[in-house]
């Protein structure tokens, strides 16, 4: 989507070891944006928090050559008016903002930290640091997300609002699972109606950091035998192991997979291959 502009949240200037701290950046399009999302992600193993507003621009806008008129003099999506003049949204056009919340793994503080200290309650387990260990939580302190305000009776609109919900909806699984915090031990799967989702990304890169969780909670009812169990929710043993045959990585310390599911998952892993393979274009 040409036309983005995006914003890193402003931080304080820090010259320790936790890496760059990086000042308010303005960028005139999306991938500046995103490829400087990448290098922290790779060098510091944390995500900045990034602001993006982003417009697919009428060709009309395409054909004015000019960057302002391309992004309709506008720098976020959530402007709000109770004009319903059809020519005002049609000049706005297909804008939305995204937010990328500032995420890095912190130490679990015994229960100093408000998300945990429900835990030493003794009614849900009166667990201690022992039952963390040197386990650490995603902590991000907003929520992140994608919002857009347009005119739901253009039918080009309302049909490229439809793709941007299908596009980021792809982006989320619930494919995890509960493990002990402190041995990283698989505990069970997460059933029920509600599950936890997190983002494909994300996910992938907890697959090589199992000491970090995106929760913690405490099992009950939810995996029978280990009731009242204090557990984090990371990535499901199948995923997992589906990302290090990706990655050309043994699956064989995975926890949670018995031998039949290694056998399996490596069966099906070859076969997609082959699959691939036999639908490139053959070289002359």
């Amino acid at each position: 989507m040409p036309g983005g502009r995006g914003r890193t949240s402003p931080k304080k200037n820090d010259s320790g070891p936790r890496g760059s701290q990086f000042p308010e950046a303005l960028f005139a399009d999306p991938e500046s944006c995103f490829q400087l999302l990448r290098d922290e992600q790779l060098q510091y193993d944390r995500a900045p928090g990034v602001h993006m507003a982003l417009r697919a621009p009428w060709p009309e806008d395409d054909a004015h050559g000019d960057v302002m008129q391309r992004r309709a003099w506008e720098t976020t999506a959530m402007s709000y008016t109770l004009d319903d003049d059809p020519a005002y949204w049609r000049k706005k056009g297909r804008l939305l903002d995204v937010l990328f919340p500032p995420t890095e793994p912190q130490t679990v503080d015994g229960f100093e930290n408000l998300e945990n200290r429900w835990l030493r309650d003794p009614r849900f387990g009166g667990f201690t640091q022992a039952h963390f260990g040197t386990a650490r939580l995603l902590h991000t302190s907003m929520t992140g997300g994608v919002k857009a305000r347009y005119n739901i009776s253009d039918p080009e609109c309302a049909a490229f609002f439809r793709d941007v919900r299908s596009i980021f909806g792809k982006q989320k699984t619930i494919r995890m699972g509960y493990y002990a915090p402190s041995t990283q031990d698989y505990l069970g799967p997460i059933t029920g109606r509600y599950k936890s989702s997190c983002g494909r990304d994300m996910l992938r890169w907890l697959c090589h950091h199992p000491d970090v969780f995106t929760s913690f909670t405490v099992l009950d009812r939810k995996v029978v035998g280990k009731e009242m169990r204090l557990a984090g929710i990371g990535p499901a043993p199948e995923f997992k192991a589906e990302v290090f045959l990706e990655e050309g990585l043994s699956i064989d310390d995975v926890a949670g997979l018995t031998e039949a599911d290694r056998d399996r998952l490596k069966r099906r892993f070859e076969k997609k291959q082959k699959s691939a393979a036999r639908a490139m274009p053959s070289k002359t």
